[in-house]
């Protein structure tokens, strides 16, 4: 899965994080953080200090790319 940001937030991640080779970890309706119902999507990229949820329709920072089925 690739990470497209959508505000400075979301390129100061992809530039910390990188923006490719995402993958969902854990899929859960709702999170202690937000009261918009999911789905929410934890995802990683390998590495544990850079895992992350985002919503997976409707994310204020990142548009989501499904790459490779993923």
């Amino acid at each position: 899965m690739k990470l497209l940001a959508k505000t400075k937030k979301g390129r100061e991640r992809c530039k910390r994080d990188g923006d490719t080779g995402w993958k969902i970890i854990e899929v859960k309706n709702s999170v202690l953080f937000s009261d918009e119902l999911g789905p929410w999507w934890h995802i990683s990229n390998g590495n544990p200090d850079a895992s992350r949820w985002v919503h997976a329709t409707n994310d204020k920072d990142f548009q989501l790319i499904v790459t490779n089925g993923v």
